[in-house]
């Protein structure tokens, strides 16, 4: 786990010799790591965007290996990358009672409180974590402090969870 994106980009990109694939993932309901510099991903009906970045070598900006645009749970589903970088969102936040599944109402978050939004947001993660065969990244944002849907305590408690789960730090080589 790490908590600058470039270095997430760094460890992908030692690894994608020898034709592996790596890319960059988000789920659908992280809509506030724009703010992070994370565009969002294609929509899973736009189906050109979709080959093109499972498809198309590293060198070309539309592919997963140009690591410039994620790949949503649903882009993704029952298909896999080597490496791959999960960008996490604000859309599941870890507190005192576990892992808090949340919707973006704009301007603020809101707590998914239907028990079928919750499963729903907990499996997107679930297909997310699964789809690098080979190693997986994890970038938690820093937030900002000025943005109240970037809460930086809210990505530290993520980051402490998931390291206090067994996620080791990545540091910059």
């Amino acid at each position: 786990m790490t908590r600058d994106l470039s270095v997430a980009k760094q460890w992908l990109r030692q690894r994608r010799r020898g034709g592996r694939t790596v890319g960059l993932l988000a789920s659908s309901g992280a809509v506030r790591l724009v703010g992070e510099g994370v565009p969002p991903s294609p929509r899973s009906n736009e189906l050109n965007p979709i080959g093109h970045w499972f498809l198309k070598p590293f060198t070309d900006f539309r592919s997963a290996g140009a690591l410039e645009t994620p790949m949503s749970e649903f882009g993704c589903q029952g298909l896999e990358l080597d490496y791959a970088c999960l960008c996490w969102g604000g859309d599941l936040i870890w507190n005192d009672q576990g892992w808090l599944p949340r919707m973006m109402r704009a301007p603020r978050w809101q707590i998914a409180r239907d028990t079928e939004k919750q499963r729903f947001r907990l499996n997107g993660y679930r297909v997310l974590l699964t789809r690098a065969r080979a190693g997986l990244v994890l970038f938690v944002p820093r937030g900002e402090a000025d943005d109240p849907t970037r809460s930086p305590d809210e990505m530290d408690a993520c980051a402490d969870a998931l390291i206090a789960a067994g996620c080791a730090e990545l540091t910059q080589n």
